[in-house]
């Protein structure tokens, strides 16, 4: 055999082999085109099933859409209106703000001369202040020298009293010792001092009267202020009996012979009792009572 013949036999040979390799891939490859066309429907099925899901959410997706579009448009529509609202409630109110503007205009326009009247006014009023401040100054002055004259007046007035009352209390002294005197002289004997003369103004029935206080005249003459006077019935020349009451205990202090009585009080003078010794604490103060002598 020729080269030539055993290159052949070895191509078909090689051909051999490639064709039974051919043969065998595609036996092994082979499809089951029966259950490759149950599996295609099953997923069809499944695909169809799955679109139709599909379907229904994007039904109800675009539902809710739709709702929230008409409820946008709601709102929308609800904007706009009241937009509009207050764009008429700004031109409405811009139009009475320039009306209110021009009217202002003009007030101020007719209010500058009556601005400066007030001015002159103010000016004209800062000057009559000053003038009622001197006034005042004048008049403050005047009711202080007024003052000071009615001051004056009252002490010469009292001055006027006290000589009044000082010579009242030395007539009444000087009746006393005539009254002494005269006592003296009728029974033609002495009295002693503090004994009552004749004449005397009996004391009103059941009369007793507080001491307000106690004064010395001259030195030597005490007299004694009483809370009682006409409007009790008590009279000029009277003579009551002073006492110191405590709880249930008394001290007799003297004697009281009224001089001076006026409606609500009196004054009379204090006659000490005859041969005792008188002490400070004996005399007379306030807080002390005036009695009748018949009491």
């Amino acid at each position: 055999m020729t080269v030539l013949g055993k290159i052949l036999v070895f191509v078909v040979l090689v051909l051999s082999l490639l064709w039974t390799f051919l043969t065998a891939s595609t036996f092994a490859a082979r499809t089951n085109w029966q259950a490759q066309a149950k599996a295609y429907q099953k997923q069809s099925q499944d695909s169809a099933s799955a679109a139709n899901a599909m379907k229904t959410l994007l039904d109800a997706e675009r539902e809710a859409a739709d709702e929230r579009v008409r409820v946008i448009r709601a709102d929308r529509d609800r904007y706009a209106a009241a937009t509009k609202t207050i764009e008429d409630d700004r031109n409405t109110l811009l139009k009475q703000y320039n009306e209110l503007l021009d009217s202002s205009k003009k007030v101020a326009a007719e209010a500058a001369p009556l601005i400066g009247q007030k001015e002159k006014l103010i000016a004209e009023v800062g000057i009559k202040d000053d003038q009622i401040r001197a006034k005042d100054a004048e008049l403050n002055a005047l009711k202080l020298s007024e003052q000071a004259a009615v001051v004056k007046a009252n002490e010469q007035a009292n001055a006027a009293k006290a000589q009044t009352d000082r010579a009242n209390r030395l007539a009444d002294e000087l009746q006393r010792v005539n009254e002494v005197v005269e006592g003296i002289r009728r029974t033609g004997g002495t009295t002693p001092p503090g004994t009552v003369g004749e004449g005397r103004t009996p004391p009103p029935p059941g009369f007793r009267a507080g001491v307000k206080g106690a004064q010395r005249i001259d030195g030597e003459t005490l007299l004694v202020t009483i809370d009682l006077g006409l409007d009790a019935g008590l009279q000029r020349n009277t003579e009551l009996t002073l006492a110191r009451f405590a709880g249930d205990r008394s001290q007799y202090l003297g004697k009281l012979l009224i001089t001076s009585v006026n409606p609500k009080e009196a004054i009379g003078r204090f006659i000490p009792p005859t041969g005792r010794r008188q002490e400070s604490t004996d005399l007379p103060r306030a807080g002390d009572a005036a009695v009748g002598s018949n009491q």
